[in-house]
Parts: C-alpha cells; structure tokens; sequence
C-alpha cells in the first residue's frame, strides 16, 4: 500500500469506529436520502445514497484519488451512482444452506463490528417477487433475463442491525419472505445470467467498505479472496425446526413437514445447479451451529477477526 495513503485510511477506520459506536448508542440517525442525492447526517459527516444505503465518510480531493471510480450504469438498471472502491476493505463470506443461521449470525456481527451487511439471498428473492407478481413463468428463461435486467434492488442498512429490501423503489422486507417466494426463489436463482447480474451487483455493493455478506457463493464465487470465510451448517432436523419457526413468527402458518419438504428441495437445486452451487470452500471455518446458541455462534466468529476491526 501506499505510504501516503496510510494516514488517511486509518483516519476513516477510526472515522467509520467513531460513527458505529454513535450509530448504536442512537445519538446520530441514517435517514434514506433521495436516490444519488449527498446527505448530511447529525454528526456533519457528508454520505451518499449507495445503493447499500451507506458510504464511506467524507473525504478531500486528495482522497479520491485513490479510493473513487468513475460514475457507472450497470446493465441491470441501477440508477447512475457514484461507485466508491476502498481496496482496504474487509470482506467477510458466510456461506451455508438454508436454516443453518446465516443471515441472523451476519446481522449481529455485521452491527457488533460497525460492518455493512449484505443479504445476498434477499436479492433474489427480490426479484423473484417481481416475477411471480408479473406472472411470469418460472421457466420462461427470456423473459425472467429480461426482467432481471430491468429491475433496481436497493439494500438500506438500519441502525439496529436490521434490513430493508426495496425493489423498484418500494419496500418489499416483508412480501420476499412469503412461502410463494421460497418456493420458486431457487429456481430463478439457478438462471446463469441472473447470478451473472446479480453477482456484479454484490460485488459493487461489497467494494464499498468493510462487509458482511451471506448466501451460498460469497466465498467461492463473489468474493473468492475474501479476507475471512466461514461455512455455517446444521443437521437438517435443526434447520427444518428453526425455518418453521421463522415463519411461525412472521404469521405464515405452514406444517414443519411441508418446510422439510420446501427446504430438502432447495438444498438439492443450491447444491447441483451448473452456475455457482453451494459448496464449502477449502479455506472456509466451517461452525456446525446445531447445538449451539446464537451467541455462541456469533463470538465463534468473531474469534477469528482480527482486534483491529
């Protein structure tokens, strides 16, 4: 790295540290800007309406330099945005199937370490959303693309950890956690030119700072060189009972065998698709969470960060 620029990325880690604890303590608020509009948040640091929801702090001329690229349109509909590359980030995958922790686990370790979190599988559940509400058949390959191509998803990171899913501009948290959605979302995930779509996004949403990201391909696929990869698993009885839980609490009322079913037929497409299947990575921490709490799991992984962060 650049001697020069040393002093300055320590300057926005302390920055970031500084506005994290803030953020928890709830003396500063992130309000949702208009789309691509500069914000001015309680503590006077200036931060733009990424597509995540947060950016890096304020920086000089001298900054940009180094750590800004040019303006871009991706193909998939974003609206034109500033894209910020901070090289110094730190990425941290949690791949595993469904029901084996893996969005509540980087929710809480994205927010203990002041990290963005990155839902990658509420992505596609997105725009699987906008497919079922299009009536639009799951094996129309074209049209699906198509769509897929047309379709803005925002992810806004609030300061309690959690996160809102906005699709075409309207928030859809609740509506991708239907059982319809569950039902298809693997089948519109497998769709090479949808992960390819979906991929370049959550790469451009991961080079905007420090990251957590969960889903199945984060460390084999999006982010191969991640700083940390973890690998989060349990036996299938666990996963099942947690699932149906879950939906218990969202007021989904469903049999556990119907969600066995639902979740056995995921594991056997995330695992056998063409593009991109689920798969433990050689270099992952694997953490079978079966027996564990979620307080275990979540100080498990965090023993393998480093105190800097």
């Amino acid at each position: 790295m650049d001697t020069l620029a040393e002093p300055i990325l320590e300057r926005d880690k302390e920055r970031g540290r500084r506005r994290s604890l803030a953020l928890r303590q709830g003396r500063v608020t992130q309000s949702q800007p208009k789309i691509g509009q500069p914000n001015i948040d309680n503590d006077g640091e200036a931060r733009l309406s990424a597509v995540c929801g947060v950016a890096p702090p304020r920086r000089s001329a001298e900054d940009y330099a180094f750590v800004v690229a040019p303006c871009i349109r991706p193909k998939f509909g974003l609206p034109m945005r500033p894209l910020f590359v901070d090289d110094s980030a730190m990425i941290i995958a949690i791949d595993g199937p469904a029901g084996a922790g893996k969005s509540t686990i980087a929710k809480l370790i994205a927010l203990k370490l002041g990290f963005l979190y990155i839902d990658t599988g509420a992505m596609y559940r997105a725009l699987t959303l906008k497919i079922i509400n299009q009536h639009i058949d799951s094996n129309n390959v074209p049209a699906i693309i198509t769509t897929a191509r047309a379709t803005t998803l925002d992810l806004v990171n609030n300061p309690d950890g959690s996160l809102q899913v906005f699709l075409d501009g309207r928030d859809v948290s609740a509506q991708i956690r239907g059982p319809k959605v569950t039902r298809f979302v693997s089948d519109i995930a497998k769709i090479p030119e949808v992960r390819e779509i979906m991929v370049t996004l959550q790469r451009s949403l991961g080079k905007r700072g420090n990251s957590v990201l969960e889903g199945r391909d984060i460390g084999s696929v999006v982010f191969p060189d991640a700083q940390k990869k973890f690998y989060l698993d349990a036996e299938f009885s666990q996963r099942t009972q947690r699932r149906w839980e879950e939906l218990e609490l969202s007021g989904q009322s469903v049999s556990l065998d119907d969600v066995a079913v639902d979740l056995r037929n995921r594991d056997t497409i995330d695992s056998t698709r063409k593009v991109a299947p689920l798969k433990k990575t050689d270099d992952a921490i694997i953490i079978d969470t079966t027996a564990m709490t979620i307080d275990e799991v979540v100080n498990a992984v965090l023993s393998h960060i480093p105190p800097s962060y």
